[in-house]
């Protein structure tokens, strides 16, 4: 039998600084866990390596395209997945599908304002499938207006996020200084985020799992503090992934399954929680094939106005 392969503190505090931005450099990562440029390098390829780290990724905040919702969906389908995808696309574009422990699915799809007014449908619109939970949230405006040159360097960090600025500068024929100051204000307005995905089943002697929590909207900033407060000190790795004005999706990690029930707890009771839904998951599937789709367009319709 192979030897699992081993995983410790050091390579979760560097999974945490991914996780925040995947483009962080190996002399950031080795200075912040007291490692060589190298030696942070060879850690992190080792981790893509064994699986544990199995994709770089570069997320658009959906509201960009129009998508100003996203719909939270867990689900029970294990015959007709294909079919369920299919009839959700009449709603909206799917982003995420993560297969989870208990034969249930979490679906997240970005939704139009228009037709916000068919979520309610969804029960018997899926069928055979069964929805378990739809949770829905609202992302904040977006307050920068794109140009051409945004949408084509979002188009080269589609293929590669840690594609180096020089490379990108180069691409796009523009300075490395401007792809620098679009880059970062683009992330300050929260239209792009660069993460990993990693495979829980890689991860000897953890637990990954999720939590996917409805807030009020009354005081929400400070029940989101009381929340991160009471994730950090539970769980060995807490991190936001998806935030929007009234539901956050946080990615954990614990080093028992039996630490997750008593902080669920201590989460349900904080003022200004909704609900909390709990999911383990183990295989994650991602569709980003329509948001270059809408890239393209952006950019050829620029160019049409020229």
């Amino acid at each position: 039998m192979a030897k699992a392969p081993t995983f410790d503190k050091t390579d979760i505090d560097i999974i945490r600084m991914l996780l925040r931005d995947c483009r962080v450099s190996y002399r950031s990562i080795g200075s912040s866990v007291g490692l060589s440029k190298n030696a942070a390098k060879t850690r992190v390829d080792k981790m893509v390596s064994t699986g544990v780290i199995s994709a770089f990724v570069m997320s658009v905040n959906p509201a960009v395209f129009g998508y100003h919702k996203i719909c939270h969906l867990i689900i029970r389908d294990s015959k007709t997945m294909e079919e369920t995808l299919n009839r959700l696309r009449l709603l909206g574009e799917p982003l995420t599908k993560l297969d989870c422990v208990g034969g249930i699915s979490l679906i997240i799809v970005a939704i139009k304002e228009r037709e916000e007014e068919r979520i309610s449908l969804l029960a018997g619109a899926l069928k055979p499938a069964i929805v378990k939970s739809c949770i829905v949230g609202q992302y904040p405006p977006v307050r920068q207006e794109l140009r051409e040159t945004d949408f084509k360097i979002l188009k080269c960090l589609m293929a590669s996020p840690r594609m180096g600025v020089s490379e990108i500068a180069k691409r796009v024929s523009i300075s490395s200084k401007t792809v620098s100051s679009r880059l970062l204000k683009m992330k300050e307005n929260r239209i792009l985020d660069f993460r990993i995905y990693t495979d829980p089943t890689k991860m000897q002697g953890y637990v990954r799992f999720g939590m996917v929590i409805r807030l009020e909207g009354k005081n929400s900033q400070k029940t989101s503090r009381q929340i991160h407060e009471e994730l950090e000190k539970n769980f060995v790795m807490a991190f936001p992934m998806v935030i929007q004005q009234d539901v956050v999706t946080w990615q954990l990690i614990a080093r028992s399954m039996f630490d997750i029930d008593p902080a669920l707890k201590r989460i349900e009771l904080l003022d200004g929680v909704k609900g909390v839904e709990v999911f383990i998951p183990f295989r994650a599937d991602t569709y980003q094939d329509w948001m270059l789709k809408e890239i393209d367009s952006r950019i050829k319709h620029a160019k049409g106005a020229l």
